[in-house]
């Protein structure tokens, strides 16, 4: 084959492979992350994906027989002491809900188990906030999916900054021992 084919036909090739290997990120814009307020902040399934481990943690998405994530497992390779602060794997809360949120009091849920090798036995959770944090709650992890819950008296604020987060920290020690996170969610206690 000629240079004069071989070179745009190689173009158009890579850009339809570039073009396949972005279009399933397209289609999951509108799926990362519930945006129904009145149920709350919540993240599961394909919004696992928006999960970003810092330094010193590794995530894993597993999927099911259909493709779809299930949960995701994780890990801390060095101990949170030693780590360069963070908010452990964190999760975004989306502007959308820090109106909501605002001056009231929240429950924080991590649907999570110990991981079915080298389990974890111990974890921490933590709500994060522009000027407040709910500090690390530590929860001793089940074999079985269990829900994990604490209290946290949201500031007032009178605008959306964009800087709220949920983190877990999965092992303090930083010993590789996984655990699986199946859902998070905030959600604010109805008096």
């Amino acid at each position: 084959m000629r240079d004069r084919f071989f070179y745009p036909i190689a173009c158009l090739v890579i850009i339809a492979i570039m073009g396949i290997a972005m279009f399933p990120s397209l289609r999951l814009k509108n799926q990362m992350v519930q945006v129904d307020i009145s149920k709350g902040f919540i993240v599961k399934g394909e919004a696992l994906q928006q999960l970003t481990p810092p330094e010193g943690t590794v995530i894993n998405l597993v999927r099911d027989l259909n493709d779809r994530i299930e949960y995701v497992n994780m890990s801390a390779n060095i101990s949170r002491a030693l780590a360069p602060p963070s908010a452990g794997v964190f999760a975004k809360v989306g502007t959308e809900f820090e109106p909501s949120f605002s001056g009231q009091n929240i429950h924080i849920t991590v649907v999570a188990k110990s991981g079915i090798t080298r389990p974890l036995g111990n974890f921490q959770m933590a709500y994060f906030s522009k000027n407040k944090s709910s500090g690390w709650q530590n929860f001793t992890l089940t074999p079985k999916y269990k829900a994990y819950v604490f209290s946290f008296a949201h500031p007032k604020y009178d605008k959306a900054h964009g800087q709220e987060y949920i983190g877990i920290w999965p092992g303090e020690k930083g010993q590789n021992l996984t655990m699986d996170v199946k859902e998070i969610r905030v959600e604010i206690i109805k008096p």
